[in-house]
């Protein structure tokens, strides 16, 4: 989501001094990407980032959906509170720079149950004969 909105706005936002940050500076007056949802008409910056947000929430969010992500049952209660409603959700007042950080506990979340398969992988018997196999190869290739 990050990339999506520094792709799609690099000529609105700027990078703060960490590089990972950046700032928005919208002028409303500027052509806006709607490329990716070209049946809906937005009036705003604001709204075509409810539709993002909204559309990533469908699609990974909501129970029960096709690309549903493994979260905690607390976050996926904040999502269903915020934006179960897409009519309440996009006449909401949510200030533009809080699009940014969204997301961020879905990440983090996920990024917690990447790191636990692979440290399960990691230690699996698995994991220990592909290293012996490619170990093999890797001596037979340097000879």
């Amino acid at each position: 989501f990050k990339k999506y909105i520094k792709q799609c706005f690099s000529d609105v936002i700027r990078l703060a001094d960490d590089e990972d940050r950046f700032m928005f500076e919208f002028n409303e007056n500027l052509a806006r990407p709607l490329s990716t949802y070209k049946d809906d008409v937005a009036t705003s910056s604001t709204e075509i980032l409810k539709q993002m947000a909204y559309h990533l929430y469908v699609r990974y969010i909501v129970v029960g959906c096709e690309l549903e992500i493994n979260i905690s049952y607390g976050l996926k209660c904040k999502y269903r509170e915020l934006m179960h409603d897409p009519l309440k959700w996009m006449a909401s007042e949510v200030p533009i720079n809080d699009f940014y950080c969204l997301y961020d506990a879905v990440i983090h979340e996920m990024h917690k149950c990447l790191v636990e398969s692979i440290r399960r992988f990691a230690d699996s018997d698995s994991f220990q004969m592909i290293m012996i196999a490619s170990g093999d190869a890797l001596s037979s290739t340097s000879e």
